[in-house]
């Protein structure tokens, strides 16, 4: 049964010298051409330049600037909590939101649309913790209020 060459090995011999010569040059040329497309492909985003000791340069493409005002305008939101302390009709929704805002100054409200009704959402609380300190303060006037998970707004950073 052993044999000194099985039909198998010859599956993957070479033939001639001449075609293990083109197979080395053509994977030779391969890996050059992946190089070069490596290489076309990258672009630096930044590109610092000291022309002056303590001088920093850096150039950056003009559509990173574009993109970075567009995000910095407004930014995306970002998972965390609100309350929802009113669920019906458009008509009441408003009402409800005036006035949770007329006795609320600058506690965020908003109306959110869940077909065919609305809901009254308070608050962006980034950790249920502070959505459940401030569920504390409105269940006195609102007792079916509740704890929802929402995308909610960047926090406001004070100067």
């Amino acid at each position: 049964m052993a044999q000194d060459d099985p039909w198998w090995k010859n599956l993957f011999k070479k033939e001639t010298v001449k075609e293990i010569e083109e197979d080395t040059i053509d994977t030779k040329k391969e890996e050059s051409d992946s190089a070069e497309m490596d290489l076309k492909d990258t672009i630096p985003v930044i590109i610092p330049v000291i022309s002056e000791p303590g001088l920093i340069t850096i150039t950056t493409p003009p559509g990173l600037d574009t993109l970075n005002q567009s995000l910095t305008k407004k930014p995306r939101p970002i998972n965390g909590f609100r309350i929802q302390i009113f669920f019906g009709n458009l008509s009441t929704a408003k009402t409800e939101r005036s006035s949770f805002m007329g006795s609320h100054k600058g506690q965020p409200c908003y109306i959110v649309q869940n077909v065919p009704n609305y809901a009254v959402r308070v608050g962006d609380f980034r950790s249920q913790l502070e959505a459940h300190r401030k569920l504390q303060e409105l269940k006195l006037r609102y007792p079916s209020a509740y704890i929802v998970p929402d995308e909610i707004e960047f926090p406001v950073l004070a100067d």
